[in-house]
């Protein structure tokens, strides 16, 4: 019925024979067959793609479910923002058929929808979405406790110290700092003294260190603070974050020409990173002029298709950047953090912080405790100790713990 149907739709015979002893038409066939082989090669493809579009966005809800697992008592704009992305990246999940969904409400006879076989683009641009949305929110999600950056802060510490080893690395510590840059986590260079790791803690919570010693001040008195230290954590992937608004309804894609495309490519490094995702035998068009040689401040002469190829490159490059689980970070190291403060607490034994000081570093401001931590080693008087060194110690084998 395929080969015949084919053929038909071309105005051709399909009994029409070139000689008596054929059976049907040879020209029909190879066409027939051709539509037959390529119809079975692209139902391939649209499986893959449906495989790899819920894998993907339900490695996403699982990251966003662990995450509300961890915070689930937090404030409802978190709850509402995890909510929402858990929706998303779970409403084409399998056995899930949103316009099922849409004929029961309606009381329209129920039927399996072929929206997705005959749509198999949808994948792609909702997939490119869901990471979108991930990754702006986790990264704001992550900034804000300041788990993060202290938790940085204090391994940078401890490496400078050599109180870690020397051949000890946290793949996770370093991945976020090869991701971010120090200037996220830092104020000017990473410190290289106790005095230096106690400033640099204070800068980044937008205070004086001195002022923030908790023995060191009023619970009424207002800290006077201020923005130019505050350290917060980097949106990546400026790409794909700008493209992913074009799948929004409310979205408006008016002046986003050729010209506009090519300037955002410009100046966020989007036709380097499509160079480097590229294999060495497709080195881009070859009406691309390359990003040495080109001065930056007038467009380049590619075409159109030229254009979209090196847009869907920059993007192809960017996806590591964008599945990288913000959320996850943000638990994890939320739980190391407690692992440190567990280990200085009173109950731990000598050379420990009294309850008064312990008591104020609750979950919700866990990442305090590497403050005190420096604070203590730069004698500013939290606790009198012999050795003022001991609770880096006693945090370097905390981080070693968890490993």
């Amino acid at each position: 019925m395929a080969f015949r149907g084919t053929y038909e739709a071309q105005g051709l015979d399909p009994g029409q024979k070139k000689s008596f002893s054929n059976d049907f038409n040879y020209n029909y066939y190879e066409k027939a067959n051709l539509f037959i082989y390529t119809s079975i090669s692209l139902l391939n493809t649209y499986q893959k793609g449906k495989q790899d579009f819920q894998r993907i966005t339900q490695s996403v809800a699982d990251n966003i479910a662990r995450c509300s697992k961890a915070y689930g008592s937090q404030t409802p704009e978190l709850k509402k923002t995890i909510k929402d992305i858990q929706e998303l990246s779970t409403i084409w999940a399998p056995g899930r058929d949103i316009f099922k969904i849409f004929r029961v409400a309606g009381s329209i006879q129920n039927r399996d929808s072929a929206f997705l076989a005959h749509n198999p683009l949808f994948y792609g641009l909702y997939v490119h979405f869901v990471r979108a949305l991930f990754h702006r929110t986790s990264i704001g999600f992550a900034s804000k406790p300041g788990n993060v950056i202290h938790s940085v802060q204090l391994y940078q510490a401890l490496r400078q110290e050599k109180l870690l080893g020397e051949d000890y690395k946290r793949q996770d510590l370093e991945a976020i700092l090869e991701s971010q840059g120090t200037s996220a986590f830092f104020v000017g260079n990473p410190p290289t003294s106790l005095d230096g790791y106690f400033k640099n803690f204070g800068l980044t919570k937008g205070i004086s260190a001195t002022h923030w010693v908790p023995t060191s001040r009023n619970q009424n008195w207002r800290l006077p603070k201020s923005q130019a230290g505050i350290r917060i954590m980097k949106f990546r992937a400026i790409i794909s974050l700008v493209f992913a608004t074009m799948a929004e309804v409310s979205s408006d894609s008016r002046g986003l020409n050729a010209e506009t495309i090519d300037k955002i490519l410009e100046k966020t490094g989007g036709f380097k990173k499509g160079r480097s995702s590229e294999s060495s035998e497709e080195q881009g068009s070859p009406n691309a002029t390359s990003s040495a040689e080109h001065d930056g401040k007038t467009r380049r002469a590619l075409t159109p298709v030229d254009l979209v190829h090196e847009l869907c490159l920059a993007i192809e490059y960017e996806v590591s950047e964008v599945m990288f689980d913000y959320f996850g970070l943000e638990v994890g190291f939320k739980e190391l953090l407690e692992r440190v403060r567990a280990s200085v607490d009173a109950g731990s034994g000598n050379g420990s912080l009294p309850p008064e000081i312990i008591g104020q570093i609750d979950d919700d401001k866990v990442s305090d405790i590497a403050g005190v931590i420096f604070g203590v080693a730069v004698g500013k008087g939290l606790v009198n100790l012999m050795d003022s060194n001991v609770f880096l110690r006693k945090a370097a084998s905390a981080f070693k713990e968890g490993q």
